[in-house]
């Protein structure tokens, strides 16, 4: 609930934001520190998408999705297919256009805030050591990524949509659509066990997770094991969706199906573990309509957050047959 209680809390600024005298404590926020289940002290923004959804940043992305059929109505028919080449050295921060990161020039990169550090780009923050009040390396996102944008001078527009947003590509690049990453609490930790992250995830032992018993689950296993659309096809999709398409609607299972996001407890009291076991049994589909791109496309789960539907915000997308998004 802390996650939604930001966006709440987000959405309830927005009002009186065109009027604030001084707005460098918005670009600021990053949410709450808090101690983790191994005993690290984080800040929760940073530790969910530094850190669990593994969006890169500052790593390189080299991503090919080779030609990947979409059924995207689910009624048995290929209707399009897919096929794309992103190769960005130094990951999102060093190519922020693609991104739809949007320059703060009243907020320079490497201004110290109190609670983050300034990365030069609107509602994109490093974290920050409360101790040394140094960056450590690891970002996180803002409410202002999504609810805010610039004019022509390049004053924030706040509360006013990021058009250019690119989260289909951010989260296709992620570690949790790359089925070669293997699953940790931390990158400098050992691979989590089976038995642990079933105990994380509060999942019984019907589920086999670690198939080829090398004492580590990778992304490949987790998703087999859940059931879910192979990344390859949740990549392509993503991809597909292209810059400027959002929808903020809510997932009720959160964040149950992307590993170690911890979200999933919310569902797993409110709808009890039964319901929650047999859901998470399910297998999960994909599906497109002209309105909404669904999550993952169902399961991926990335909840309040971004991406239970991108709603298209702009008017062109592709039609039946070949699509091909370029190289980058």
């Amino acid at each position: 609930m802390l996650i939604m209680n930001s966006w709440i809390a987000c959405l309830m600024l927005i009002a009186p934001l065109q009027s604030a005298p001084d707005n460098a404590w918005l670009y600021d926020f990053l949410g709450p520190n808090e101690t983790t289940a191994d005993g690290r002290r984080v800040n929760a923004a940073a530790e969910y998408w530094s850190g669990i959804v593994g969006v890169p940043f500052a790593r390189d992305i080299n991503l090919h999705v080779a030609d990947t059929p979409l059924d995207l109505d689910l009624d048995g028919d290929i209707d399009t297919t897919f096929s794309a080449q992103w190769n960005l050295k130094g990951g999102l921060l060093a190519n922020p256009h693609v991104a739809g990161f949007i320059p703060t020039p009243n907020d320079p990169k490497g201004t110290v805030g109190e609670y983050s550090i300034s990365t030069g780009f609107l509602g994109v923050r490093e974290e920050m050591d409360p101790n040394s009040r140094k960056g450590t390396g690891r970002f996180g996102f803002n409410c202002w990524y999504c609810h805010a944008t610039a004019d022509g001078n390049g004053d924030v527009l706040w509360g006013r949509p990021n058009t250019k947003i690119n989260l289909g590509l951010i989260l296709a690049a992620s570690q949790i659509l790359d089925e070669r990453h293997v699953i940790k609490r931390q990158s400098s930790a050992a691979p989590i066990s089976e038995s642990a992250l079933c105990e994380a995830e509060s999942l019984d032992d019907s589920f086999h997770l670690d198939l080829n018993n090398d004492r580590a689950v990778s992304i490949a296993e987790w998703r087999h094991a859940l059931k879910l659309p192979p990344a390859a096809k949740v990549q392509a999709m993503m991809l597909l969706a292209g810059p400027g398409r959002l929808d903020q609607s809510v997932d009720p299972r959160m964040d149950g199906f992307v590993p170690l996001a911890n979200l999933q407890h919310y569902w797993f009291k409110k709808s009890g573990p039964q319901h929650y076991l047999e859901s998470a049994h399910r297998p999960k589909l994909s599906s497109f309509n002209p309105v909404s791109i669904p999550a993952a496309l169902s399961g991926l789960g990335v909840g309040a957050l971004f991406l239970v539907r991108q709603r298209l915000v702009n008017e062109s997308r592709p039609g039946p047959g070949n699509f091909n998004a370029g190289t980058y």
